[in-house]
């Protein structure tokens, strides 16, 4: 694929454990998102905001990812978060990253 023709956004998201939205299992919730528009092949517009998180953070999950509760204090909440993300990838082909 030759990204210079699309309009693509590449997201990234982090989460508190590995079943986001499984509940039937411990399920995760969403830390942060961070997304990159590319429009022929050049970075257009850059969106990153963490999110509030009801649970309390193990020392695990900051160690991984750096993000302790203090950091998530005042932040907006998921279903916020995931609106603006929507609004801003509208037009574009989303590309998710994910641990390899």
């Amino acid at each position: 694929m030759n990204i210079k023709d699309k309009k693509i956004v590449i997201v990234d998201m982090e989460t508190s454990g590995l079943y986001c939205g499984d509940e039937t299992k411990n399920s995760a919730s969403i830390l942060y998102v961070d997304a990159t528009k590319i429009d022929d092949g050049c970075i257009e517009s850059s969106y990153f905001s963490f999110v509030a998180c009801e649970e309390q953070l193990s020392s695990a999950i900051t160690t991984l990812t750096g993000i302790d509760n203090q950091t998530l204090m005042g932040a907006p909440t998921c279903k916020t978060v995931l609106q603006q993300l929507k609004d801003f990838t509208e037009g574009y082909t989303v590309y998710a990253r994910g641990p390899a």
